[in-house]
C-alpha cells in the first residue's frame, strides 16, 4: 500500500495504527486535520498554580520548518463538563502573551499565565490544549519539503492543588 500523501521529510515511515473517520468538511476527501506531524516535542507539568503553569519541555530533531511557537491554548476540566469561560475581550489570540518560543535541540521550561484569559481557577483537575506554532519563511523553506501543518496540539494534564 503506498500512501498518497507524503510525508514531510520525503521518507516512507511505518504504520502502526491508521484511524478512519468521516469528514464532515468536504465527502470524498481525505481528512489530514489528524495527522500529526513529529516536531520532537515533549511536554511534562512542572508546577501548578491558580493562574499559571510551568511545563518542562524537550526538543530534540523532528521535521519542523522553522521556529517552534507556544501560540495559545485552551483549559478545560479533565473530568469533561462545559469548557472553561473566557473573561470578557479574551477571545482574542492576542491575549495570550507572551508566546514562548521553544528552543531546538534543547530542554527548557515555559510558564503560562492565563490571569488576563481565565482569571484564577478553583482547585481541580484539569487538561490544557497547548496550540503550537511552526513560524517559517516559506520562500526560504526547502522546495523538496513539503508542509502539512502550521500549528498542532498539545494536551496536557494538571492539577492545581
Amino acid at each position: 500500500m503506498t500512501s498518497a500523501i507524503p510525508p514531510p521529510d520525503g521518507k516512507g515511515h511505518l504504520v502502526s495504527e491508521v484511524y478512519l473517520c468521516r469528514n464532515g468538511n468536504a465527502p470524498g476527501s481525505v481528512e489530514t486535520a489528524a495527522i500529526q506531524e513529529d516536531w520532537g516535542l515533549t511536554f511534562r507539568t512542572v508546577q501548578a498554580a491558580s493562574t499559571t503553569l510551568t511545563l518542562a519541555y524537550t526538543q530534540k530533531g523532528g521535521q519542523q520548518l522553522g521556529t517552534l511557537l507556544a501560540d495559545f491554548y485552551y483549559i478545560d476540566p479533565a473530568q469533561g463538563g462545559e469548557s472553561l469561560s473566557r473573561l470578557e475581550g479574551a477571545d482574542d489570540t492576542g491575549a495570550y502573551q507572551p508566546k514562548p518560543v521553544l528552543e531546538p535541540d534543547t530542554a527548557g521550561e515555559i510558564t503560562l499565565d492565563w490571569t488576563n484569559i481565565y482569571g484564577a481557577l478553583p482547585s481541580g483537575e484539569y487538561i490544557m490544549t497547548l496550540k503550537v506554532s511552526d513560524v517559517y519563511d516559506p520562500e526560504a523553506a526547502d522546495p523538496e519539503m513539503e508542509k502539512f501543518r502550521l500549528r498542532q496540539s498539545y494536551s496536557i494534564a494538571f492539577s492545581i492543588p
